[in-house]
């Protein structure tokens, strides 16, 4: 990188209003669908949309040129060696031209409302911005929308603000300022499933507040059989769901003293959940080297912090039994549990 007269290394010129990055592995399916709903945008010249190929052995490459080469001003094809989605973010993070960052999984794309936010975002200085999502059900193709009603819409919030945040906002919801990314080092976890939790918090500390639009960006797909939120491979990838859960619960123990820790516990708590239902699902509670394996990793959580956990258990009757019996009784627990939820 070459060196400007202070002896400081040059940035790129931030000569776009949004980055998107779009991790691409193996996706000649699924890809052409992303792409396309980027050049439906009115405001292309205000977008630059890189597509990290991870190492895909398939034609996802390819069709990535195609686009590029048709579309130079508004497409960049950045090739690399297989780093997992969590290298694909990394990468787009330190190629960005756009004053904003916004990774895309190559299965999804962006809305039609995608224009207006970038007009409402254009020239305007955020450290991170909410918006609405839809969600995409593979199964019935129909669309929902996932808002924030609790919120005032096109207007600026704190993370500290509150003390009952009704939810938290995941991947699909929140980008950051590209700028405070590359200053701050961000960088997430390679080679690992479900980083994309670290994604919506380990930028927050940096973050004064976050600008709330309520209209939706992201369209996230759901219900395919190859994701990693299916319930096959939660259990296939567990090893990296624990994994993340132990740097989450880390990084809120950095940070426990500021007056951002009721938002952390609560997006981490909503984090911890989802791997809490898996493990009351008959697959689970019915194999006991995973009852067991789920009874050492909460010990493993409850040493790195013991009152981030067990404000989690606290918060209900049923985790509370769990922890007092010492996960001796899970089975018949997750049979009450399953059997009061079918009602």
């Amino acid at each position: 990188m070459k060196k400007n007269k202070t002896g400081g290394a040059r940035r790129k010129a931030m000569t776009k209003t949004i980055t998107f990055s779009i991790a691409a592995y193996n996706a000649e399916k699924t890809l052409g669908k992303c792409l396309d709903s980027f050049l439906s945008l009115k405001n292309k010249a205000a977008v630059e949309v890189l597509i990290i190929d991870d190492g895909s052995t398939d034609s996802t490459a390819a069709m990535a040129e195609r686009y590029e080469k048709d579309n130079p001003e508004l497409f960049k094809l950045i090739k690399k060696e297989n780093g997992g989605h969590g290298s694909t973010i990394n990468t787009g993070m330190q190629k960005a031209r756009g004053k904003y960052f916004r990774p895309i999984d190559s299965d999804d794309w962006v809305s039609p409302s995608t224009d207006k936010i970038i007009e409402e975002i254009g020239g305007k200085d955020f450290d991170s911005i909410v918006c609405d999502f839809l969600i995409n059900h593979l199964k019935d193709g129909k669309e929902e929308t996932h808002a924030y009603s609790f919120l005032e819409g096109n207007a600026t919030h704190s993370f500290s603000s509150r003390e009952d945040w009704p939810s938290t906002f995941p991947y699909h919801s929140i980008f950051y300022k590209t700028e405070i990314l590359r200053k701050n080092k961000i960088h997430f976890e390679e080679k690992c499933f479900y980083e994309d939790s670290e994604y919506t918090l380990y930028p927050l500390p940096f973050c004064e507040s976050f600008f709330y639009i309520n209209k939706p960006l992201y369209v996230y797909t759901l219900g395919s059989s190859e994701q990693s939120v299916s319930f096959r491979n939660v259990v296939r990838h567990i090893g990296n769901q624990e994994k993340i859960l132990e740097k989450l619960f880390d990084f809120f123990t950095r940070y426990e003293k500021t007056d951002k820790n009721v938002y952390y516990r609560k997006r981490i708590f909503e984090v911890l959940n989802f791997y809490y239902k898996a493990t009351m699902q008959k697959d689970w509670y019915e194999d006991r080297s995973m009852q067991e394996r789920k009874k050492t990793f909460f010990e493993r959580l409850e040493k790195i912090n013991s009152g981030l956990f067990l404000s989690y258990v606290g918060e209900t009757k049923l985790r509370k039994i769990q922890h007092l019996t010492n996960y001796r009784i899970d089975w018949l627990i997750a049979k009450i549990y399953n059997f009061l939820k079918r009602k």
